[in-house]
């Protein structure tokens, strides 16, 4: 049995196709260089992966973003909304 390739990441996007095929986009942080070299790797050889995605337990001290960066809070217009 070969070994998996492991890395936090974030959802970036998930969208359906025309055809009806769903797409998800995941945003890895960088210092998953490797992890992303072998899945471009598996991409090129047409290789299908078996994904267990398993939810990070957050709190306050716990990054919100895969780079462990806090995520900003979102900014208002000079209008407050």
């Amino acid at each position: 049995m070969t070994e998996g390739i492991k890395f936090t990441a974030a959802v970036y996007s998930v969208r359906t196709d025309v055809d009806f095929g769903i797409k998800a986009t995941f945003a890895l942080s960088q210092e998953a260089i490797m992890q992303a070299a072998m899945l471009m790797e598996c991409h090129k050889m047409g290789v299908v992966l078996d994904i267990v995605a398993t939810p990070r337990i957050q709190d306050i001290n716990t990054a919100d973003t895969p780079e462990g960066k806090k995520s900003r809070p979102p900014k208002l217009s000079a209008r407050g909304a």
